[in-house]
């Protein structure tokens, strides 16, 4: 038979388990599912203060008569779910200032740079481009740059390449051709989708799916067809919803330095209720003379106080082990935090950061999934400081994001009507000193969202 002395460390261990399991749970949870597990408990939790939300009036603390709260309401808890937090819009800056900061990471010379600007600063409330070329040519030439409409149509192709997808097209069709463009042409879908806009347009704007299919032969596969056409949007700048989300950390810079910070956003703090505590210590300090029903109510509130202990110290263990790794993460990729530049990402896997703070791999995947860093340059995924390797001929190693910022930027300045097969995109990043093989890229290609040799070209 254990001993005394061994249950109590027993009945530890499954105390230090439960709440092991509970950082996990938290730790992969973002800020706005923090926020409301924390004001779950203050509200189902007698002992804890509910001031602080009373900015939320979603949400209603039982109250009796007499305004005393009653231990009782709590027990059957049944209210419904706080309403979500209002989310931050994910970049403030306008539309035209992101195009010109997307700009900014591009090989372009000073020429190059202030034809793309013009183009930009032609842009319609949609988002499309439809300004005579011969405008911008003349309007360039009375600042004294001198420029042709072959000049206006290459730039142009540079700014479509930019996000939104979709942007700077002249009409719908080509807007909607420029998002296929972006997708996985791999995709029979993508394929089929494609096809249809660019032949079958006008029965599209129509609403002739009918016709459509029967022209085509569509079978089943044509639902999910149509269902894709159907997302893609005839204003990427103007109706479209902005990407909004809550950051979970805020990084800044100082100098050459990288200051890293929680963004706890609205999250309400949690305080016990002084009156609530003291009845509780009143009950622990008389339990013998304490009736049945009273001893129910010191139970109950005993277990309520053990809850929000180990919620506010388990929050706390979470904020120190999200600030561990965050550090870890900013120093490994300092350069590419101060620039924001893709091409300054160096190669990181999540078992490096695993390494450099002593935590499990799946405990650094669950704090960087589904998580978002406020920067100086925008928020960004925190996956998106994570990237595989890749080793040049004179041995150093190149992240996959720099490799594809080359070929994006090879794309950007072809020839349009000879666009750059996928073995000649290869053999230009081999004599810049990265021998990458054909597949691999076409396999960078699809996932920056550039279409084949074909689809590319113009006549």
């Amino acid at each position: 038979m254990p001993t005394t002395g061994q249950r109590q460390q027993q009945k530890q261990q499954q105390r230090l388990t439960r709440q092991q399991l509970f950082l996990l749970e938290l730790l992969g949870k973002n800020v706005d599912q923090i926020e409301d597990v924390v004001k779950e408990e203050v509200t189902q939790n007698p002992l804890l203060d509910p001031t602080s939300l009373e900015n939320d009036s979603s949400k209603d603390v039982p109250v009796q008569e007499d305004g005393e709260r009653d231990y009782r309401d709590y027990l059957p808890s049944d209210h419904s779910a706080d309403e979500r937090p209002e989310p931050q819009i994910a970049d403030a800056t306008s539309l035209i200032d992101d195009l010109r900061q997307q700009l900014g990471f591009l090989d372009l010379d000073k020429r190059q740079q202030t034809i793309c600007e013009e183009i930009i600063g032609s842009l319609d409330d949609s988002g499309y481009f439809t300004t005579d070329p011969a405008i911008i040519v003349n309007d360039l030439y009375s600042r004294g740059i001198a420029t042709t409409l072959s000049d206006i149509e290459s730039m142009l192709r540079v700014v479509q390449s930019l996000d939104p997808a979709g942007i700077a097209a002249h009409d719908a069709q080509e807007c909607m051709l420029l998002q296929l463009r972006r997708m996985p042409q791999s995709s029979s879908e993508v394929a089929t989708a494609t096809t249809i806009v660019s032949r079958y347009y006008d029965l599209l704007m129509n609403g002739n799916e009918r016709r459509i299919r029967q022209q085509m032969a569509l079978d089943d596969e044509g639902d999910k067809v149509f269902a894709l056409i159907r997302r893609l949007t005839l204003k990427p700048a103007g109706s479209d919803e902005t990407a909004y989300v809550s950051p979970d950390f805020i990084i800044s810079r100082q100098g050459n330095r990288l200051l890293v910070a929680l963004a706890r956003g609205n999250m309400p703090e949690i305080n016990f209720d002084e009156d609530y505590i003291a009845h509780l210590n009143e009950l622990n300090d008389t339990t013998k003379s304490l009736s049945r029903q009273q001893k129910e109510e010191m139970s109950f509130l005993n277990k309520q106080k053990s809850s929000a202990d180990m919620l506010i110290d388990t929050l706390h263990q979470r904020q120190q082990t999200l600030l561990r790794v965050m550090n870890a993460i900013a120093e490994a990729q300092h350069d590419y935090l101060m620039s924001g530049n893709p091409s300054d990402k160096r190669p990181l896997m999540q078992k490096e950061i695993a390494q450099r703070t002593g935590y499990d791999p799946s405990t650094i995947s669950r704090i960087v999934n589904s998580k978002y860093v406020q920067t100086d340059f925008g928020i960004i995924g925190l996956d998106k400081c994570f990237s595989t390797s890749y080793t040049t001929d004179s041995g150093d190693e190149v992240s996959a994001e720099a490799i594809k910022a080359l070929i994006h930027d090879l794309v950007a300045h072809e020839d349009p009507r000879n666009p750059l097969t996928d073995e000649q995109i290869a053999d230009q990043l081999n004599k810049q000193g990265f021998p990458i093989a054909r597949r691999t890229i076409a396999n960078y290609r699809k996932d920056l969202g550039i279409a084949t040799r074909h689809l590319r070209r113009t006549h």
